[in-house]
């Protein structure tokens, strides 16, 4: 596990020779799971940039086809690899709106939870992201149906994982970002173990696929946890896609548009 596990921060090029190295189907796949917490959408910012970029140039069309097939390699294999998290948020989705549905928010949750690791941390995803939301959309627009709806969840996801049975299931990573990302108090980070790190980071890499209407402020707090945590643990910054090393001219649009022959027969008149 360790020989296939790729070093921090490593420059693009050496990420994909470390990538375009695993020939074999299997070995690939099995790269890309060891691996998930490091495809990021940042990485494939930077494959499409790179890929762009030698389309661009033309001067090596062979690398720049590699390149295309090695993203879509990837892809492919993230979504086999991603099904089992997708599948369960999708039914921690339905099991959301079923508790919402529930006169008493007070007892009696429990029996709408999968007893099981995914189902349970997919649960505290989806609750945690809709509570995220609804507060975003306060601060926005305060109404009561925004207030009561976020009371709703919040008193939801506070009786569910105050069942005992329930939060032993749910992931280490979870639980310390409720203690330190979601608390209202302020707990030192410096008590929080580095090798929580790598989780923090597939789980911004699984949020990154989902949508951003739903998901989208959760992934926006966690992130920006995450390289806090980065900083102060490793003295490293997270990369900004803005300031992105690959640039390129986009191809010119020949398609005539349609749009741009509209006139205002008015103006003749």
């Amino acid at each position: 596990m360790k020989k296939n596990r790729q070093k921090l921060n490593l420059p693009l090029d050496n990420i994909l020779l470390d990538l375009q190295s695993k020939d074999m189907d299997d070995s690939f796949l099995k790269f890309c799971f060891l691996n998930r917490d490091n495809i990021s959408y940042s990485l494939l910012y930077q494959i499409t940039a790179l890929k762009l970029k030698g389309e661009e140039t033309d001067n090596n069309s062979s690398r720049s086809i590699k390149i295309k097939e090695l993203r879509k390699k990837i892809l492919e294999n993230i979504q086999i690899i991603d099904q089992p998290i997708t599948q369960s948020l999708i039914v921690s989705e339905k099991t959301v709106k079923e508790l919402l549905s529930q006169e008493n928010l007070t007892s009696g949750l429990d029996r709408f939870v999968k007893k099981n690791k995914l189902d349970v941390s997919s649960l505290w995803i989806v609750l945690t992201a809709a509570i995220s939301a609804w507060k975003n959309k306060i601060r926005i627009d305060e109404d009561d149906t925004a207030k009561s709806t976020l009371e709703r969840l919040t008193k939801i996801k506070k009786n569910v994982f105050s069942n005992d049975d329930i939060e032993s299931l749910l992931a280490k990573e979870l639980i310390m970002l409720d203690s330190f990302c979601f608390s209202e108090t302020n707990n030192s980070t410096a008590e929080i173990e580095s090798g929580i790190l790598d989780g923090l980071k597939l789980l911004v890499c699984i949020l990154e696929k989902l949508p951003k209407s739903s998901y989208g402020t959760l992934l926006g707090e966690i992130s920006e946890f995450y390289n806090i945590l980065l900083n102060s643990k490793f003295g490293i910054k997270s990369p900004s896609m803005t300031k992105n090393s690959i640039q390129f001219s986009p191809k010119k649009i020949t398609t005539d548009s349609r749009l741009a022959g509209i006139k205002d027969l008015s103006f003749k008149n």
